[in-house]
């Protein structure tokens, strides 16, 4: 039943984290009811100390107790145990002082024990929030961490919505001194992963756990199940609508790129006839991709290879390293002192008047028909044929254009001028070079719209989707292709086929769960930051703030867009601290503060950034930029 704020109990409690009792029902149809209470209870992450049932005379407890015994109680691997006590007293008969008092004494023994029951798992719990931190630096080799340089670690709890709540030890500088568990904003929406608020969290519970009791996991290969082929309609109805013909199911971003390479260059080969070359002739060629340079494409070795040298790549990373491309500088597109503005800086054969660069809104920045004709695309397309059309030799060929679309993640967070990647795409078009359009990150309405690509007005031939794609439950990518594309593998032989899967492909527990992720961002009657017109969410972030803290004398640029937040930091001096770039320890005194205050952040050197999700509301959104406002120096 409701609380009086309209929330279900069950999920006001679950926030308290403390151990819970099940009462059971011992009436007839009781044991039916009492484990669909206690798997509820499981779904929403709470923990139950024991279940108590009323011995109706039909022994409901036994048939509970047998159920239970070797099921799933928690992480510790203990059954939960059932207490049954004997029936109350009937209240026509024989209900006095007396008998409840007879009957109070009947149960004293298991009364005692549910107490002790529930003190012991609740000390359980604080002796394992206690040590966690201890235990994980033992055990446990983090991601992009260098561990010597690790202070303190962030135990997270649980999670409701777009929030954890964090163990805190407590000291006497801080503001909590004793232990305490704290909410806190997952700013980074856990690695760009996390799509929905509170009150949307137990929609994606539900469909995981109906994927798992439905199907579990099953074999994909030549055979299909409904829950793929209902997210498969869903992504070629929406963000691939118009060019998408047939998708391919991996495990992450990394792979799903991995498999776009493979039928990027394939359908290159095809289209330029160099499939029917003689082996010696074909060892001769240098198939190339063209790329940007600050993109990141995950971490596998094709994908690694298909991205400019970076911090995350090179020898001391993987001695296998070999970048096989062609990298074109970016201009970048950020809140620049008030105003949108391009930023060529990086780019010095571009050249542009002032007056071209800035904008009055982001809607003039999107306005592609008007600036397509503009001095400054001819420009752009000057510097990029440049590239295709002066390679190293004849037997160097550009097989694919992979782009990480509209907004560089693990890169810097920096904004690409639309125009250019619009441009980049028609000339690759021009010469049947087939577009992948690295969207693992910027799509699924991580940006506010289904598809990033949409920003310039152009559809690739391969799109790779993954992060949002479940809402930040469970890892699944997908690679979308054109019927073109898919063509290309065509044939008599299997050895003409795409001989590429994971043992995971499609499994239908990240299906159903993506198929939920996607009715809730698409749906205007579930997503109230969708704008059911233009099919993009509405501006999260308030503008007037996020132009005055762009005004500010440490802030280099911001970038509002969709659930993102970006701001970098200025750097100013020449002490080691203000250095730019992956590196920079720069925003770590205001990331610390701003921790303090409840907002977790996971900066990329000078670079801070928020994210929040698709059905974040508005007023967090603005809570959030009052915070940083308060951080950051004026």
């Amino acid at each position: 039943s409701p609380a009086p704020s309209g929330t279900s109990q069950v999920d006001l409690l679950r926030d308290l984290r403390l151990p819970g009792i099940l009462i059971g029902d011992g009436q007839i149809g009781g044991i039916s009811n009492t484990v669909s209470a206690m798997e509820s209870l499981l779904l929403r992450g709470i923990d139950i100390s024991c279940i108590v049932m009323l011995d109706m005379g039909l022994r409901n407890e036994e048939a509970v107790a047998n159920m239970v015994k070797k099921g799933f109680g928690g992480y510790l691997g203990k059954s939960i145990p059932v207490f049954g006590l004997p029936p109350l007293p009937r209240r026509r008969s024989n209900f006095s002082a007396a008998a409840l008092r007879s009957w109070f004494l009947q149960c004293q023994d298991k009364f005692e024990k549910v107490t002790k029951l529930m003190e012991t798992d609740h000390k359980e719990r604080l002796q394992l929030l206690m040590s966690a931190e201890e235990r994980a630096r033992s055990s446990i080799w983090w991601p992009f961490t260098q561990h010597d340089l690790v202070q303190s670690v962030t135990h997270i709890d649980a999670r409701t919505g777009e929030d954890w709540w964090v163990y805190s030890k407590g000291s006497a500088q801080s503001k909590e001194a004793s232990p305490s568990l704290l909410r806190w904003v997952d700013g980074a929406a856990s690695w760009w992963t996390q799509g929905v608020d509170a009150n949307l969290h137990q929609l994606l519970t539900k469909a995981l756990a109906y994927g798992c009791g439905r199907y579990g996991h099953v074999l994909f290969p030549e055979n299909s199940h409904e829950a793929a082929l209902q997210l498969t309609e869903r992504i070629l109805k929406g963000p691939a609508k118009g060019w998408g013909s047939r998708v391919f199911f991996s495990d992450d971003g990394s792979t799903a790129v991995e498999v776009a390479l493979k039928m990027a260059m394939r359908k290159f080969l095809r289209t330029h006839s160099l499939m029917e070359l003689a082996p010696e002739e074909l060892s001769r060629l240098k198939i190339r991709i063209m790329g940007l340079k600050g993109s990141y494409h995950g971490d596998t070795l094709g994908a690694m290879n298909a991205q400019a040298p970076s911090v995350f790549t090179g020898f001391k990373q993987m001695p296998w390293y070999d970048p096989k491309g062609v990298w074109l500088d970016i201009p970048t597109l950020a809140v620049m002192q008030g105003n949108w503005r391009i930023d060529l800086s990086a780019i010095p054969q571009v050249t542009e008047d002032e007056a071209n660069l800035t904008f009055a809104s982001w809607a003039a920045a999107l306005d592609m028909p008007k600036r397509a004709v503009s001095s400054l695309a001819t420009s752009y397309r000057n510097y990029i044929t440049s590239h295709f059309d002066n390679l190293p030799d004849q037997s160097t060929k550009i097989g694919a254009l992979v782009l990480e679309i509209a907004m560089h993640g693990a890169g810097g967070m920096d904004l690409i001028d639309p125009l250019f990647q619009r441009i980049l795409v028609e000339e690759a078009n021009k010469r049947s070079i087939p577009v992948i359009a690295d969207e693992v990150f910027s799509g699924m309405w991580r940006l506010g719209m289904p598809t990033a690509c949409s920003m310039g007005g152009f559809h690739p031939d391969i799109a790779c989707y993954s992060k949002l794609l479940t809402g930040g439950t469970v890892p699944m990518a997908l690679t979308v292709a054109s019927e073109d594309v898919f063509q290309a593998f065509a044939g008599s032989e299997k050895s003409e086929a795409l001989l590429h899967g994971h043992s995971y492909t499609a499994h239908p527990i990240g299906c159903s769960v993506a198929i939920a992720a996607f009715d809730i961002f698409s749906d205007p009657a579930l997503n109230p930051n969708l704008s059911a017109k233009q099919d993009k969410l509405e501006d999260l972030w308030p503008i007037e703030e996020v132009v005055a803290l762009s005004q500010r004398a440490v802030v280099k640029r911001v970038v509002p867009l969709g659930t993102v937040l970006v701001l970098e930091l200025q750097p100013a001096g020449s002490k080691e601290e203000a250095y730019e770039g992956y590196a920079s320890s720069l925003a770590k005194p205001y990331v610390e503060e701003l921790r303090s205050r409840g907002i977790f952040l996971r900066p990329l050197g000078n670079v801070m950034y928020v994210m929040v999700t698709p059905t974040t509301s508005r007023s967090k959104c603005r809570e959030i930029v009052e915070m940083m406002s308060a951080v950051i120096p004026k």
